[in-house]
């Protein structure tokens, strides 16, 4: 029997991710509010009608939580919808619901903390994923991440609007992962061997978010942004900015270089940086929905 993989949500990853299924001859379908690239609409803002047949899928889910509220409530009503025993799940959520924790050193079974409401509705994701697959015997993967860059995912624009950043020696260490280097942990997260449970994804670089500006800035022969105290940043960024500057957490990923066998390719942020201003063409090409059947 072929073995089928569902990709719930075409944004940004997994659209690369399917690039990267299409370019190994590997059969994928997927569903997105949009419809998008040809995937089936999916509206889970709205009543939904049908099952969703998922016997022995692999699937992985990247449908992002509602913008506003404590809860997702997307996550419950595409639960609702399945339909049959999935082979396993994978689950793309963020290392922001561990708070800010400045001093502990976070590994996978780190007690959560969600200080922010988009990561309290991350961690109502995986509470209701977690107790589905459970009580199926179905093989969770959550994959936590910091933030996710790439070609097109640069914040190009912020520099050339001279939008100000928190001076670097103010703001703490923090990491982030290349988009390629994310679908590497995917592929080896839907391996039918990988055991389940919750894997941290991130580079090596520890930079402060105005140190990664400032780089992003100088590779792409930009102006600096200006460095500003926090002070003046309380008056001139916006509360979500500011407290995604001021979050720390410094993270243990030993067990996912262990269990999945993840060494990044983009370590480095330099190396990240420049082949996601290269990367032009990879980054418009659209992936086949439907590749195989």
């Amino acid at each position: 029997m072929t073995r089928q993989i569902l990709l719930a949500g075409l944004g940004y990853t997994t659209t690369r991710l399917a690039q990267r299924l299409d370019a190994s001859g590997v059969a994928w379908r997927a569903h997105s509010a949009s419809g998008r690239c040809g995937s089936m609409p999916l509206d889970l803002d709205g009543p939904c009608a049908g099952a969703l047949a998922v016997e022995d899928h692999a699937i992985v889910y990247a449908i992002p939580p509602p913008p506003a509220g404590e809860y997702d409530e997307r996550v419950a009503r595409w639960l609702g919808l399945l339909e049959g025993r999935p082979e396993r799940i994978v689950y793309l959520s963020t290392t922001a619901v561990y708070g800010d924790r400045p001093g502990e050193r976070l590994d996978e079974n780190a007690e959560i903390r969600p200080a922010q409401a988009r990561a309290r509705r991350r961690a109502d994701a995986e509470r209701r994923l977690g107790e589905w697959c459970a009580a199926r015997e179905v093989p969770l993967l959550v994959l936590r991440l910091p933030a996710i860059y790439g070609p097109g995912r640069l914040p190009l624009e912020r520099l050339r609007r001279g939008d100000p950043v928190l001076d670097p020696a103010l703001s703490p260490p923090s990491y982030r992962v290349h988009v390629d280097d994310l679908v590497t942990a995917i592929e080896r997260a839907l391996d039918p061997e990988s055991p389940g449970g919750t894997y941290l994804v991130r580079d090596d670089s520890r930079w402060s978010l105005g140190q990664w500006f400032l780089t992003v800035a100088e590779l792409a022969g930009l102006p600096p942004p200006e460095c500003v105290d926090l002070d003046s940043a309380r008056r001139r960024l916006s509360p979500a900015m500011l407290g995604f500057m001021m979050e720390t957490r410094e993270l243990d990923d030993t067990r996912t270089r262990q269990v999945l066998g993840l060494t990044p390719r983009y370590a480095n942020p330099v190396a990240g940086i420049r082949a996601s201003l290269t990367d032009r063409a990879a980054d418009s090409t659209q992936p086949q929905a439907e590749r195989g059947g």
